[in-house]
């Protein structure tokens, strides 16, 4: 990292000696840590690639579905202060980030710039185009240059000024820095009249008045998101809180800014007292991290811990405005059997599967956290579309800068579904997508990165930890959801913590729930058991409705046979034929001459000379004379009057369905949306008589009607 301060150097000690001079001395140590998500932007290069840079006020905020309803954004209303660069005819605009909630649907993009109201800064715009229907009709739209490095966020009562990358000593000196670089002095819009006051009362508040003190606290080594609660003893917190806080180091900038829960997160608040939860998700978005917390009295005296908090781990919350509980509170997701084989199905873009190097690596981050925390993921079918939206499936691929964001790594959307059940909001994760950029210079491995490479495994690990719900930490070099990454390093084995805090989510997500949705189902423990030497595994259909099985080892010292196995469901296996093992860099057939109807798992068992046995990954494979097409299994239903509606797609289809009676009398109407790995819903007809009933379903192309018998 020592180069990249260097250059960034130089450029600083051109441009302006004194003022630039300051800035650099208060950036060396957030210039010295990468992020997981992204490179660093120079100052420089986000002044001349912004066509509008201004110091504004996020005043309010709406979130809104795309016109194709595929992701949802959030459209922020800005009060603009002052203009440094560009010119704006009005006093406030829209500023457009990714994600957001549009009632109990949630999209949270893992680098889009978070804002909330009242939140001050810096920010460098260009006009956004993508959207041609937003909230704010009239006002100018823009979106922020580099996701997160498109602001540099104030902390005003604090007069300090941060960005991803950079701290600032004050407000002022980012001014400066910003005019040394445009050359031209900033205009006023209007007053700033918070900043200022709150400058003021800084200046004057600490040399009046005595500080709270801070004796002692508990737990020392905890974690965030999980409820847990943090009991602070001292002197002078105040009686009652008023607009008293605490404040964590915030782990999504490695804590060169503070954090502060939301008013509900305060459990207890006395002169001598403070309990609270430990938040993943605070009132400025940012997550709970290590290191010395910050106590702040109703009157704006403060106080540091006199020694620092450790969390391992963070369980990522949501929060959800204009729920009916907990408004604008926040809520732990869960994960659930999405895939009707116990998790989530992941499926492969085009560009993800024309890189077979990527694809290794992928496997292999996928495979660390399935054998820690037996999450249930499974590489699936692979898409002919290059696609990430709303849209029932998981999906990886790859993206120019200009998708991903400028200099962003790789992102991962999370998408949550949230239901009411028994006076309660649950949300569970829907799906997750990966975008990958494919304007870095990745090393995919197994060797290391050199010449400025990053490591592949060590971002999709990460990448991979959001998907499996957990939060940026401070943990450096000691855990891979640390918040940052070096180029030409690796961190590719998951850390105690990590595992922690993923067994915490998979606990919370095997139980039962009050919506009934299905839990997620541990991995089988024979997942884990991996035979890395098969490559280039591939299953497809023969005109003749025979399945083709075909694999090439690298290596088979000591190995006896192959076995294949199939399954109906992706858990439960048996053995459906062998083939000897003929030797290093083979390559192998095997014909199933009667596969199962619908669709069908396999994977391979490499079995030793003494009996040990590896696994290859699972492969999926979906009959083509079956798909598009309604199908009812059983028929008749069973005993308890349940049966599945099966529909096999290669890509997302809405399928609606009329249930009639004998007479022609409509006893159900609903549509599902089904997908490559989504391809059963159960229907319940136990409150229906026994008898005959017609199914009629259409789809926007295709329609039938099915008998069923109901016993």
């Amino acid at each position: 990292m020592k180069k990249r301060y260097t250059a960034f150097a130089s450029y600083m000690l051109r441009n302006s000696f004194g003022a630039t001079l300051l800035v650099l001395a208060c950036a060396i140590n957030a210039i010295a840590a990468g992020n997981p998500h992204m490179l660093p932007i120079p100052l420089e290069e986000r002044i001349q690639q912004s066509g509008l840079i201004v110091e504004g006020e996020v005043v309010s905020k709406k979130s809104f579905w795309d016109a194709r309803r595929e992701n949802i954004y959030t459209s922020n209303i800005i009060k603009v202060y002052k203009i440094f660069k560009g010119e704006l005819k009005a006093q406030e605009l829209e500023l457009i980030t990714e994600g957001g909630n549009v009632g109990l649907d949630v999209h949270v993009f893992s680098t889009s710039l978070k804002l909330t109201p009242g939140r001050q800064g810096i920010f460098f715009l260009n006009d956004q185009n993508v959207l041609a229907n937003t909230p704010a009709a009239g006002k100018r739209s823009t979106k922020a240059y580099g996701s997160q490095q498109g602001l540099i966020s104030y902390d005003i009562h604090h007069n300090k000024a941060t960005d991803a990358f950079l701290q600032f000593s004050s407000i002022e000196s980012a001014y400066s820095a910003i005019t040394a670089n445009t050359k031209i002095s900033y205009r006023i819009l209007r007053q700033n009249e918070k900043l200022e006051q709150a400058i003021n009362v800084k200046n004057q508040k600490q040399s009046s008045q005595l500080a709270p003190a801070i004796t002692s606290f508990s737990p020392a080594v905890t974690s965030a998101g999980t409820g847990t609660v943090l009991t602070i003893n001292g002197s002078g917190f105040g009686n009652t809180r008023g607009d008293g806080s605490v404040e964590f180091k915030n782990a999504d900038d490695g804590g060169e800014t503070y954090t502060k829960p939301y008013p509900r997160e305060y459990i207890s608040w006395s002169n001598t007292q403070i309990k609270l939860y430990i938040p993943s998700y605070g009132q400025d978005q940012g997550v709970a991290g290590s290191g010395v917390f910050r106590v702040t009295a109703n009157d704006g005296t403060s106080v540091e811990s006199p020694t620092p908090i450790t969390i391992e781990f963070a369980y990522s919350n949501v929060s959800v405005a204009g729920v009916p509980v907990n408004k604008n509170g926040t809520f732990k997701p869960t994960l659930v059997d999405k895939d009707g084989a116990g998790g989530y199905t992941i499926q492969y873009a085009p560009s993800m599967l024309n890189n077979i190097p990527a694809q290794y690596g992928f496997q292999r981050a996928v495979t660390s956290w399935i054998c820690n925390t037996q999450v249930n993921w499974k590489i699936g079918d692979p898409l002919n579309q290059e696609t990430t939206a709303d849209d029932e499936r998981s999906v990886i691929r790859f993206a120019p800068d200009s998708e991903v964001g400028e200099r962003v790594l790789a992102r991962t959307i999370s998408r949550y579904a949230g239901f009411r059940c028994d006076n309660d909001t649950l949300f569970f994760l829907d799906e997750f997508d990966m975008e990958i950029n494919s304007d870095i210079n990745w090393q995919y491995g197994p060797g290391g990165p050199t010449n400025r490479q990053y490591d592949f495994e060590t971002v999709i690990l990460h990448e991979l930890g959001h998907a499996h719900q957990l939060g940026h930490i401070i943990r450096p070099r000691e855990a891979v959801m640390h918040f940052s990454v070096e180029f030409d390093k690796t961190y590719r084995e998951l850390s105690a913590a990590d595992i922690e805090g993923g067994e915490f989510v998979m606990a919370r997500s095997t139980i039962p729930n009050a919506c009934d949705e299905p839990p997620i189902k541990p991995i089988p423990a024979s997942e884990c058991n991996i035979f890395a030497n098969i490559i280039n595994q591939e299953s497809e259909y023969q005109a003749g409705g025979t399945v083709e099985i075909r694999w090439t080892s690298t290596q088979e010292d000591g190995l006896d046979y192959y076995a294949v196995e199939r399954s109906s469901d992706g858990i439960n296996f048996t053995e459906i034929g062998t083939v000897d093992a003929t030797g290093d860099n083979s390559d192998y057939v095997f014909t199933d001459t009667e596969p199962l109807p619908f669709r069908s798992f396999y994977r391979i068992k490499a079995v030793y000379t003494n009996n040990d046995n590896r696994y290859s990954t699972r492969m999926t494979i979906t009959d083509p004379e079956a798909r598009n097409k309604v199908i009812l299994t059983p028929n008749p239903t069973d005993k308890a009057g349940k049966t599945n509606l099966i529909f096999l797609t290669e890509s997302s289809v809405t399928v609606n369905y009329q249930l009639l009676d004998i007479s022609g009398k409509i006893v159900m109407d609903e549509s599902v949306i089904f997908t490559d790995a989504m391809a059963a819903k159960e229907l319940n007809l136990n409150n229906l008589a026994g008898g005959i009933y017609i199914l009629k379903w259409s789809t926007r192309s295709n329609s039938g009607a099915i008998k069923i018998m109901k016993l």
